[in-house]
């Protein structure tokens, strides 16, 4: 059972006792408010340690970290920290269908990955007819909550749901990661290949900026209001995204291993000046391989594939594939981008510019899968546009799922697919002009 705090059973709990106490939040989230039924106050996440300072009635008097002082209900602290293993045991348990729901959801609290909690609590909203809810949980199965991508989702403002069970919209969203402190606009480049407008050579302390969210600036949350740009985010809005100076993160390049980061700063930022449209920017220090820039980045402890690098693709040859009729469509010029594919294997993309002097280009695309002296044609059209199609540049186990997913950028866009082609999660970045 879980560990129940002492006063619960003890009406003589006395002030001098709870004086010296130290107890854990048992809540996903739990409201610290002035008094019982004040206003809120803060707010404090699954087993935060708090003080007790002393009793009133059927609250305690608290002091949590940063300094947030308030009460909170008697029943939402124990004096041992929640185990993940004891969440799931009193879901599975429960019987009433408000419990069960409340178990799975402090399990996913503690663990946002873990497949029982998600699974149980997706079980539990669809019991109760939310099947949106539902199905957003099961998303978080094939793609986890906290391992974020490049931009924001195309054609839309940034998702306003309450995701996290606190009773406010969430402005969080995918996010933009790319490699110079300087240029915001190319997440292609890396921060080796530039120098910034004083000359400061960048190679010697590689940065990765990370666009953590954004929004327009007449509709700005109530944590970004008031704030100037440059400004470095002040307490309260750092606790509201979950990022602060000094915490660490985990980014992950195209090609090497993840190697670990330390945000250094969280400022707001002008991201577009003609829509008006301002967005955290988070300075990482991060020592990215010499070329090599990021795709990903984790502000929890990643899945274990991340502590290794890219696989190698099978090695292809253009001239072969054309010889062998695969690519017979496409001319000599056709520029071919590989990563590594299923069981050893290679994925091509061949990307033909028929039109190089044309203002509108129109480019002739050939998808292929090699695997040894095995080669399946895929799927082949004709893309118009003043930019490029989008290319693959990594294919590699981001989600920790133990396949490969393919890693597809475009020119201020990216998007990630499993080995089937199913698309996992899309993102554009919020900075390449209007």
């Amino acid at each position: 059972m879980l560990p129940l705090l002492i006063a619960l059973a003890s009406p003589s709990f006395a002030a001098e006792e709870a004086d010296a106490s130290t107890l854990y939040v048992q809540a996903s989230t739990l409201n610290v408010r002035e008094e019982p039924d004040g206003a809120i106050v803060g707010k404090l996440r699954i087993n935060t340690a708090v003080t007790v300072i002393t009793e009133q009635g059927d609250y305690l008097v608290i002091e949590g970290p940063d300094g947030v002082k308030g009460v909170v209900p008697f029943a939402y602290l124990s004096i041992e920290p929640l185990t993940l293993a004891e969440a799931l045991s009193q879901a599975e348990a429960a019987t009433d269908p408000a419990a069960k729901k409340s178990w799975a959801e402090r399990a996913a609290a503690l663990d946002p990955r873990d497949p029982r909690a998600l699974e149980l609590l997706a079980a539990s909203h669809g019991a109760a007819g939310d099947g949106a809810t539902a199905e957003a949980l099961r998303a978080r199965l094939r793609w986890p909550d906290d391992i974020l991508v490049a931009g924001v989702p195309k054609g839309g403002q940034a998702t306003r749901a309450d995701t996290d069970g606190d009773g406010l919209p969430d402005w969080v969203e995918r996010q933009l990661v790319f490699s110079d402190p300087e240029e915001r606009g190319d997440p292609g480049v890396p921060a080796a290949e530039i120098a910034d407008a004083d000359g400061l050579d960048l190679t010697a302390a590689p940065r990765v900026q990370l666009q953590w969210t954004w929004a327009h600036s007449w509709d700005a949350p109530s944590w970004m209001q008031g704030l100037s740009l440059d400004d470095p985010l002040p307490k309260k809005a750092q606790r509201k995204l979950g990022i602060a100076p000094g915490d660490t993160v985990w980014v992950l390049p195209r090609k090497g291993p993840a190697v670990e980061g330390i945000v250094r700063e969280a400022r707001l930022r002008e991201l577009t000046s003609c829509g008006e449209v301002n967005g955290v920017v988070l300075s990482v220090d991060a020592p990215l391989a010499d070329k090599d820039h990021a795709v990903a980045f984790s502000k929890a402890p990643p899945p274990a594939s991340w502590s290794s690098p890219a696989p190698t693709p099978q090695e292809v040859s253009k001239n072969e594939l054309r010889a062998l009729g695969y690519l017979i469509d496409v001319s000599e010029s056709a520029e071919l981008h590989v990563v590594a594919g299923p069981d050893g294997g290679a994925f091509v993309r061949a990307v033909d510019d028929r039109t190089p002097d044309a203002e509108v280009h129109s480019y002739w695309v050939v998808d292929l899968v090699v695997r040894g002296d095995k080669v399946t044609r895929g799927e082949a059209w004709e893309h118009r546009g003043m930019q490029p199609p989008e290319v693959p540049v990594s294919a590699r186990d981001i989600n920790g799922d133990g396949t490969l997913e393919r890693v597809f950028e475009e020119d201020c866009g990216m998007r990630i697919v499993d080995e089937d082609g199913t698309v996992l999660t899309v993102a554009g970045a919020n900075c390449c002009g209007c």
